[in-house]
């Protein structure tokens, strides 16, 4: 992914790692991660790590907006986000697991992008990520920079997206999901899309056809 470059060990300031093991969802697969030990950046009291996440407010005005327009609920999910963020603009080294390179001289990872344990990595991230839908003219909402709407030349509404980390909520039109949705899953690796009834960050998302109408119930 591009994240680092191997540099000599010359006695930089260096984060060390560790390695966190976890089971997925489903729990029976397990999954590992290399995340740096964040506490041990000297940038950590002056990082700027504020990264926005949708309200649960807007998420619930964002499906009452979806169930009025028709549009079915849907979610995606983005894969090793962190690694995904903007490049660094500082100077980050990290040590390598001491299983990592057997019998070579010792080296460094000087890190090109933010990695999972640093700071200002969700920062970073989301920046990436809503940088990439507002140049395919998604517009922030007054209140919540993690909840964007979009709309085409005549002004109609024809989609919305809420973020919440790696996760995203959205709805629209057929041609919103082929200019952003489909442009998403071709930039990022992402999981499986989430169509109708799914859980979002906690709520029980259901949405039923009645009469021809389609509502959303949230839980």
């Amino acid at each position: 992914t591009g994240t680092y470059v191997e540099v000599p060990d010359e006695g930089q300031p260096a984060i060390t790692t560790r390695w966190v093991y976890s089971l997925k969802d489903d729990g029976t697969r397990a999954k590992a991660r290399l995340v740096a030990r964040g506490f041990q950046d000297q940038d950590v009291d002056i990082l700027d790590t504020a990264s926005p996440t949708c309200t649960r407010t807007n998420i619930r005005l964002a499906l009452c907006i979806m169930a009025m327009k028709g549009w079915t609920p849907q979610s995606i999910d983005i894969k090793t986000a962190f690694l995904q963020g903007k490049e660094l603009d500082r100077v980050v080294h990290l040590r390598p697991p001491s299983k990592h390179y057997h019998g070579r001289k010792e080296v460094l990872w000087r890190l090109r992008k933010p990695v999972y344990g640093l700071g200002d990595a969700p920062r970073a991230w989301f920046e990436s990520f809503s940088g990439f839908l507002l140049e395919r003219k998604g517009k922030y909402t007054a209140t919540d920079p993690a909840f964007l709407w979009w709309v085409n030349e005549r002004g109609e509404l024809v989609g919305l997206m809420c973020i919440h980390v790696d996760d995203t909520l959205f709805g629209g039109t057929l041609q919103f999901d082929v200019d952003v949705v489909q442009a998403v899953e071709k930039r990022f690796p992402v999981g499986k899309r989430s169509v109708g009834n799914f859980e979002f960050i906690g709520l029980r998302i259901q949405s039923v056809t009645v009469h021809g109408r389609l509502e959303v119930h949230v839980s």
